[in-house]
């Protein structure tokens, strides 16, 4: 059985097929422009198609969680 990655989650196609989450701030779609070695690592570079952005707090994620801007963190 193949797990569903999005279940729950309110989602719609982007022009590349890329999934694109209907609770966003901003959302990029892009195609692959190329494909960069980097030590360990392969880096993408790609070309935007499509941009889309609104107002609204974001989400961070810092020291194991989520966080809201400007919330002190207790180490």
């Amino acid at each position: 059985m193949i797990e569903d990655r999005f279940a729950g989650t309110e989602w719609e196609t982007a022009t590349t097929g890329a999934p694109l989450f209907n609770e966003y701030l901003a959302r990029i779609d892009c195609e692959v422009e190329s494909l960069v070695e980097g030590g360990d690592h392969i880096i993408l570079i790609g070309r935007v198609v499509s941009l889309d952005y609104r107002d609204g707090a974001p989400l961070l994620y810092h020291g194991s969680g989520y966080r809201k801007l400007g919330e002190a963190i207790a180490w």
